[in-house]
């Protein structure tokens, strides 16, 4: 991003260099001319890098689910998509957390071999989480995608 900035403004600076500037207040309306052409640059930079992370993210999303039956357990796609969430959760800031939630109150990290009684109920309980993640992370792919 800087380097375009750089880049910018040097080229409006020699724009603004070729203009003829007879009096102090041209000269004032050429630099705030350069500062003004920065600026957009900068912003649109700027927002084209959110953009990319935001597509980025929802490529993301889109790959995780189509591997899910073929490279995880449910308790391993849990994980995944917990970890997915995580590194995104400051564009998905309230997906992570009810992410989060979920799993903490269905003790996605609980060892499912503890008790032998309670393994079934957590293989299930997981099998829920799982599909609940995997909605959330389509809408996130929806989303995005729109």
């Amino acid at each position: 991003m800087l380097e375009v900035i750089g880049i910018v403004g040097s080229v409006a600076s020699i724009i603004a260099l070729a203009l003829p500037a007879s009096s102090k207040s041209q000269r004032i309306i050429h630099a705030l001319y350069v500062l003004l052409i920065v600026g957009i640059s900068s912003a649109a930079v700027s927002y084209k890098s959110e953009l990319d992370r935001i597509n980025s993210a929802e490529r993301a999303a889109k790959a995780l689910i189509e591997d899910r039956r073929m490279n995880f357990t449910d308790e391993g796609f849990n994980m995944a998509a917990l970890s997915f969430l995580e590194k995104y959760k400051d564009l998905y800031p309230d997906s992570y957390q009810r992410a989060s939630k979920l799993c903490e109150n269905n003790g996605c990290l609980n060892n499912q071999h503890a008790e032998e009684a309670n393994s079934l109920n957590h293989a299930y309980s997981q099998i829920n989480v799982s599909s609940a993640l995997e909605g959330m992370l389509k809408g996130i792919g929806e989303i995005s995608a729109d």
